[in-house]
């Protein structure tokens, strides 16, 4: 009776093919993984003397809060819990107010005082205050947010993703492909100085020099009725 190859042959190739790694992770020893389909959206923050900083952020989520398009640039920021508000920018880079102040009247004392605006762009490329404030509103991929240090009605450059990438050191080449690497990503360039706002402190340094010099004045009328009552 003749000897059939054939059984073992077919046992042989299915434990082999078996053993072999996955196609994924070939793909991974070979240094050629897929990239991560990302998001990518655009921040401009101007401050009151007109110098502006950019951002462009990648994230992996289909959209994000303002707030957190904020958090994730790593732009320096205050903010504020208002309970089912969500939360209040105090400072951005230093400009700004303290805790208290921006807790009592987020940081507007007067009417002619400025404060943190969040901005986004309407189809027609001009900004306007966003309607759902930085908590509540939603950055999708190729969206381009602002904030404002300004009293009144901020006026800011209209620009799309690409030039806040070009004005943030990201040529267009490289915004193709940002952020596919990681899960989440940042580049920043600022154009602000750094300095704090002096105009918000001012009254603070008022208030202070003028109890210093009121301090002063009733520790020189007890000296002076104490030595007339010593006679002295």
């Amino acid at each position: 009776m003749p000897i059939d190859y054939r059984q073992p042959l077919v046992w042989a190739i299915t434990i082999l093919i078996a053993l072999l790694p996955p196609a994924s992770a070939a793909a991974r020893q070979d240094g050629g993984a897929t990239p991560t389909a990302v998001s990518q959206a655009g921040l401009v923050v101007q401050h009151g003397d007109g110098s502006l900083t950019y951002a462009v952020v990648a994230f992996p989520e289909e959209s994000i809060s303002g707030i957190e398009l904020l958090r994730r640039s790593g732009i320096a920021y205050l903010s504020i819990p208002f309970g089912g508000l969500g939360e209040g920018v105090c400072q951005i880079e230093t400009e700004g107010c303290e805790v208290s102040e921006c807790r009592r009247v987020v940081c507007q004392s007067t009417r002619s005082s400025p404060y943190w605006q969040y901005l986004d762009q309407t189809e027609a490329a001009v900004w306007r205050a966003a309607p759902l404030g930085a908590s509540g509103s939603r950055v999708t991929d190729g969206d381009v947010l602002a904030w404002a240090w300004a009293a009144g009605t901020p006026v800011l450059p209209a620009v799309d993703l690409v030039e806040v990438a070009a004005a943030a050191g990201l040529d267009p080449a490289a915004l193709e492909t940002f952020g596919q690497a990681q899960t989440q990503d940042a580049v920043v360039r600022s154009g602000y100085s750094g300095e704090r706002d002096v105009v918000s402190m001012a009254p603070v340094v008022g208030g202070v020099a003028a109890l210093l010099i009121v301090a002063g004045a009733g520790v020189g009328l007890l000296f002076l009725r104490r030595r007339r009552v010593s006679g002295t």
